[in-house]
């Protein structure tokens, strides 16, 4: 029997970010995430079809090319990440790429395999 994309995915992430995965899925595991560390509790999304909403990744260019903009500047901020903020009634969001996810949380320790 062959692993599902998913499962490889998940198996991926588990042994990028030095965690565990959680092969029990749905409502029984309870409040695990598919894959989980000390520092993060990832639940992933695994899609082979289409691509992600346009406006989201709009909006993450916009933000990838005001900080490419400014690391060109003199005296301008220097080591930003591009982040897109999203609000939706009550509910807010912070999007990003994974390789800024990962620069973001090197700092923290070793679990970060880039």
């Amino acid at each position: 029997m062959t692993d599902k994309n998913w499962k490889r995915w998940e198996r991926t992430l588990a042994k990028k970010y030095n965690a565990e995965r959680n092969p029990v899925s749905g409502r029984s595991r309870g409040y695990k995430g598919d894959v989980e560390n000390e520092e993060l509790n990832i639940e992933v999304k695994y899609h082979k079809d289409g691509s992600p909403p346009k406006w989201l990744t709009t909006a993450l260019d916009q933000a990838d090319a005001a900080v490419e903009y400014n690391d060109e500047r003199p005296n301008a901020p220097s080591n930003q990440l591009g982040v897109a903020y999203f609000k939706w009634g009550k509910e807010r969001f912070v999007v990003m790429r994974v390789p800024a996810f990962d620069r973001l949380y090197q700092e923290f320790g070793s679990w970060v395999k880039t």
